[in-house]
């Protein structure tokens, strides 16, 4: 009796500081809008001497146009390379070298393209571009952004995309707010893509690492692209190989003209400053950037699923099952009962998952959900990890069961009580840091109606009703709406020699047999992978092993 008073004491406390901490915080935001349109919040706090401004620039994945996946996620990559001031030794000189450098990589492009490409002319312009590339690289000062921002005392300077947009982060001290605004300011009106080929190999190789050779980011993406027919969302955002590999300058600069515009950015700046200080720096660097056409919005709509959808990916990997069901986003009010469902399923140990079938039955590594939120309407999703020898099919009628238990009876009330407190709680982490409140602001601002909102949360969370989550749950989680994703462990049996799939790989980008000095090779490379995963200290997946193949094949026709 005495430990339930006592957190009755506690939720009370931190009802009252939650209902206090919201309405100080509408009072303390001071909101801007300069003339070209760029939307600046501003939240002093002056805990600590630094600041935390966060840019977020309405530019994801769902913006690329068809046939170029993966633009957002490159010029996030770019914006890291400098300006004409600014990672360069001598831009006057560095500058028709970049051209050239574009210049050969479209004819090479071209080139490729052609029904019947000369592959001799192919590998004459492999080698130009590869000799311009050399000459443009010794005008780089590498990671002279980086060195700037760490010589001034910044931290934590990174930039994450996703489909909905792209953020810029960084944490300066307060005294230093001229500075990063100066800096901010050259990179968004003066970008220069120098060695932008050079970050597409990067990038096609973060692809293989972190898609094609990961289970979970593949069968993720194959969720969506099975789940969104019409929507963008079914395009990963590093894009698709094939696209990657033929981007260029002029996509990305494209890209860069029509959506990195001070009319499509919200820039948030919390920390220690005075609001009216910072504002006037603001307004003396970011002013005069020129307002852009109003970019285009994503105006397809996906169609209502009318059946399931199921779709199987075998790997050399252990089984997994992703369950996606279609949802709306914010502000629609079932986006937040959505989040309160994926707590009470799957936020800690005394969840439904977990205690059931992590537990109880102990029939699973991994069970959680997670409320996808975006721009527009996205996926409630369902991931499970099956416990050998259990399987996906059993984690399947498990996630069902307790889809069930939501439909028919209402959650009780003390329950539902513990669960509004946990996401509440959850909000209030995310916004307590500098750098979390800028964010928030930020996305709330750019995407979902006004920063306002963001105050609403906890307020709108506290009204949902035991009625409403069983509503919801028979409004959204039907057979008819929902799409399978299933990770099928490849049968050894099915499994090839790598000698063979070698020789199949250079048939293919050769156009002729291979030889027995090339096979003999070939199998001396793979004879290696033993000796280099004890150097490496871990196991080289089959999959990074065929990779490493393709690119020793790769190697073996440019010298040839």
């Amino acid at each position: 009796m005495k430990k339930l008073v006592r957190l009755s004491i506690f939720w009370l406390v931190f009802c009252l500081l939650s209902a206090l901490h919201a309405f100080e915080l509408k009072e303390r935001v001071h909101e801007y809008t300069l003339k070209n349109g760029l939307k600046v919040l501003i939240v002093e706090r002056h805990e600590s001497p630094t600041v935390s401004p966060r840019l977020l620039c309405m530019a994801g994945a769902v913006d690329e146009p068809a046939g170029k996946t993966g633009l957002a996620h490159m010029v996030e990559h770019m914006m890291f390379k400098g300006t004409k001031t600014i990672g360069t030794k001598n831009y006057k000189k560095e500058k028709p070298l970049l051209e050239k450098v574009n210049m050969l990589a479209k004819e090479l492009i071209k080139e490729k393209d052609k029904l019947t490409p000369d592959t001799v002319r192919i590998r004459e312009l492999e080698s130009k571009f590869e000799e311009a590339k050399a000459k443009a690289s010794k005008y780089v000062e590498t990671g002279e952004l980086s060195k700037i921002y760490g010589k001034h005392g910044a931290q934590g300077l990174n930039a994450g995309t996703w489909e909905d947009g792209t953020i810029y982060t960084v944490d300066i001290p307060s005294n230093k707010l001229e500075l990063w605004a100066r800096i901010l300011a050259d990179r968004f009106e003066n970008p220069v893509f120098r060695q932008f080929y050079e970050e597409r190999d990067v990038v096609m190789e973060e692809r293989r690492m972190r898609t094609d050779n990961e289970p979970t980011g593949l069968l993720e993406e194959k969720l969506l692209s099975t789940a969104f027919d019409a929507h963008p969302y079914r395009d990963p955002v590093i894009g698709w190989a094939s696209d990657i590999e033929r981007l260029t300058v002029d996509d990305i600069e494209q890209f860069y003209r029509t959506y990195y515009v001070p009319n499509n950015a919200v820039l948030a700046l919390v920390g220690d400053v005075d609001a009216d200080h910072a504002i006037n720096i603001i307004k003396k660097y970011f002013s005069h950037i020129p307002k852009g056409k109003e970019p285009p919005r994503v105006h397809t709509t996906e169609p209502k699923q009318k059946g399931e959808k199921r779709v199987e990916l075998e790997f050399d990997a252990k089984p997994e099952v992703y369950i996606g069901y279609h949802v709306p986003t914010y502000p629609h009010r079932d986006a937040y009962v959505l989040d309160v469902i994926s707590a009470i399923l799957s936020r800690g140990r005394t969840s439904r998952l977990y205690k059931k079938m992590i537990e109880r039955d102990k029939i699973a590594l991994l069970a959680t959900t997670s409320n996808w939120t975006g721009r527009y309407p996205q996926l409630f999703v369902f991931h499970g990890k099956p416990k050998a020898p259990h399987t996906t099919e059993e984690l399947e009628r498990s996630f069902y069961e307790e889809i069930d238990k939501l439909k028919k009876e209402p959650v009780e009330d003390r329950e539902l009580q513990k669960v509004k407190n946990q996401v509440k709680a959850n909000f209030i982490r995310q916004i307590k840091s500098n750098g979390g409140l800028a964010i928030q602001l930020a996305y709330y601002e750019g995407f979902f109606g006004g920063w306002e909102a963001m105050i609403d949360y906890k307020d709108i969370i506290e009204s949902i009703t035991a009625d409403e989550i069983m509503e919801v749950a028979n409004k959204y989680f039907g057979k008819e709406n929902r799409t399978v994703a299933t990770l099928v462990e490849r049968k050894p049996e099915a499994i090839k020699p790598l000698i063979e799939i070698a020789k199949e790989i250079y048939e293919e980008k050769s156009g002729e047999e291979p030889s027995e000095e090339v096979i003999e090779a070939l199998s001396t490379m793979i004879d290696k992978f033993d000796e280099m995963e004890k150097v490496l200290g871990r196991t080289i997946s089959r999959s990074e092993r065929i990779e490493m193949i393709k690119k020793s094949v790769e190697m073996l026709l440019k010298q040839k």
